[in-house]
């Protein structure tokens, strides 16, 4: 079969496209397959956290720390070894980077009805929150709750 040079160049770029685009869709259907392993590892973390929350809590509290110490700095081709001066150039480079919560009093008029006092709750609405508790009260909010359920942490049940 003979080809003319054109035809043989216009074949060639076509099948340049063609490699491309393989390439292209190999690359995409990797990282779909990735991305669907990651929701799906979430979706799992959250089913976990959901099913037994004190677990999940109890890894992150139970995680080690570790401790950074900076005994020597190198900044723009310096080297700090002074522990004084290491110190006070990584608490100005913090100050520069940490951001300044700046408190802002005027509430628009938007909001600012939002936090006007209520005419309806009266001002000792919430006197007694902290009065003493007596012990009718506490024996009859014990006997209100269900029974068989299990001890807390200090192991008394709530069943008299």
């Amino acid at each position: 079969m003979f080809f003319s040079n054109a035809k043989l160049d216009d074949i060639c770029s076509a099948l340049a496209k063609v490699r491309r685009l393989y390439h292209s869709s190999k690359l995409m259907k990797s990282k779909c397959a990735e991305e669907s392993h990651i929701r799906q590892a979430i979706a799992n973390r959250i089913e976990s956290f959901e099913l037994n929350k004190s677990c999940i809590i109890r890894s992150v509290l139970k995680r080690p720390f570790r401790k950074v110490v900076l005994d020597h700095l190198v900044m723009s081709n310096e080297l700090v070894l002074e522990l004084n001066l290491v110190k006070s150039k990584v608490d100005a480079i913090m100050e520069k980077w940490t951001r300044k919560h700046v408190m802002v009093n005027d509430i628009s008029d938007t909001w600012s009805c939002q936090y006007q006092p209520l005419d309806y709750v009266f001002d000792d609405a919430f006197s007694g929150v902290m009065s003493e508790i007596n012990f009718d009260e506490l024996h009859c909010v014990i006997t209100s709750l269900p029974n068989k359920k299990t001890a807390g942490l200090l192991g008394i049940s709530n069943e008299l």
